[in-house]
């Protein structure tokens, strides 16, 4: 039993819960520290929803399209250009696979323009960028972000993402932290 707080009377966190209410299907721990392995638990899960025939969704799929779009940065305008990059069916009925769904998923976390706008607001017009404000510039990005994250939780993200930045980090290296952020981020919103 929880008290208003959310902490239970022996000092400890409620365990995390999924998107549906119910236990979550990874822990933060996983997330950080595996961010690829914490996507297969989620995405399998969902993939499983849309009633795969011989491990094949058909792009017609409503459910398939709506979470691709709700989930990804690809708007409905473009996804069925992204989807027949991925095809995999028999020609006669456009098919994703389980692995394509997830290279889809993952490839297509956060936009570009949105870390190129984020970039912009941090380097003040520089290649290259301090780490603190590197990972202030990554704080500001994840508070963009439609989820809510604690500070320890952002700590534990932040140190992982961030773990083999040294002392000054170029353009393209943080371009690579934020989509590990913003797929992180989406991990904890969907597990």
């Amino acid at each position: 039993q929880n008290n208003a707080e959310g902490v239970r009377p022996d000092g400890q966190s409620p365990p995390p819960t999924g998107i549906d209410g119910g236990p979550a299907l990874v822990s933060d721990d996983l997330i950080f520290s595996d961010i690829e392995d914490a996507e297969l638990k989620i995405f399998s899960s969902a993939f499983e929803t849309f009633d795969p025939v011989q491990g094949m969704v058909g792009f017609d799929h409503m459910l398939l399209r709506a979470y691709i779009c709700e989930h990804t940065c690809i708007s409905e305008d473009n996804l069925d250009i992204i989807l027949f990059q991925q095809e995999e069916g028999d020609g006669a009925q456009p098919a994703l696979s389980l692995p394509a769904f997830l290279g889809i998923m993952r490839s297509f976390a956060i936009h570009d323009r949105d870390m190129a706008q984020n970039w912009a607001t941090i380097c003040d017009g520089s290649d290259s960028v301090a780490s603190p404000d590197a990972r202030t510039g990554l704080v500001m990005m994840a508070s963009d972000e439609s989820v809510e994250v604690t500070e320890q939780q952002m700590d534990q993200m932040l140190n992982s993402v961030m773990a083999t930045a040294g002392p000054v980090v170029g353009r393209e290296e943080w371009f690579t932290y934020a989509v590990h952020v913003a797929r992180c981020l989406r991990a904890l919103r969907l597990r």
